[in-house]
This record gives C-alpha cells, sequence and structure tokens, in this order.
C-alpha cells in the first residue's frame, strides 16, 4: 500500500514538472518571437540608414501598407509610458540591441530552468522504476 502512495506521489510531482516544462516552452516561443521581431526592425532600420531613398512603404496593419516620405533623420522612439523621444536609426539599433541582450538572457535562464526541470523528471522516473 505504501508503495502505491509513492508511486501516486511521484506522478503528481513528474505531472507539476511537466505543466511547469510546458510554461517555459510557452515563455521560450514567446521570447523567439520577440527576438525575431526586434531583429526584423533591426534590419528595417539598417535598410532606412542605409537608403538614398527618403520614401518607404509603411504598414499600417493587415498587410495594408501607405507610401511616406520621410521628411528628417530623427525617429520618434517610444521609450515607455508612451513617452516619445527623437533618436537617430543608429541610437534606436542601439535601444534594439540592448532588449535583443535582456531577452537572450532570459531565454538563457529559462533554458537552464527546463534543463533543470528535465534533469529533475529522470531523477523521479528513476525512482518509479525502482520502487
Amino acid at each position: 500500500m505504501e508503495t502505491k502512495k509513492k508511486q501516486e506521489e511521484l506522478l503528481l510531482q513528474l505531472t507539476l514538472l511537466e505543466q511547469e516544462t510546458q510554461k517555459i516552452n510557452q515563455a521560450l516561443e514567446a521570447i523567439e518571437q520577440q527576438l525575431d521581431t526586434l531583429g526584423s526592425v533591426k534590419h528595417t532600420l539598417y535598410e532606412l540608414e542605409q537608403s538614398k531613398s527618403k520614401e518607404l512603404l509603411a504598414n499600417l496593419g493587415r498587410n495594408i501598407f501607405a507610401r511616406v516620405e520621410i521628411k528628417s533623420d530623427k525617429l520618434l522612439v517610444d521609450v515607455g509610458n508612451k513617452v516619445l523621444v527623437e533618436k537617430t536609426a543608429s541610437e534606436a539599433m542601439e535601444i534594439l540591441d540592448k532588449q535583443i541582450a535582456e531577452l537572450e538572457g532570459l531565454r538563457k535562464q529559462l533554458a537552464q530552468q527546463a534543463n533543470a526541470i528535465e534533469q529533475e523528471k529522470e531523477k523521479l522516473v528513476m525512482q518509479a522504476q525502482e520502487s
């Protein structure tokens, strides 16, 4: 009877660890999407900075674009709380680089957590097999 109770406890622990793993994997997917977006924006800023043309297509959403003419080398960057600050494309790319570095650090931490959980799950499986 005690063996059965121990196996039930191990199964519960495994289930909880699996749920935690799923949450971490979802967070990792969201980080990857954010990194892709930031990389794309950074590339666009680089292209804008290198371009001699002062016209571009602005995405209004839902695959609707408008031709716009750039009148200044300064961009408006949201620095939080909907506060806009003028920055050059290079300065905006520096901000993106910092955001990318923060996300990569978070991704690394989550990957380490996921690895530790996997190791814990393996230990629990071994315990279940021994009992």
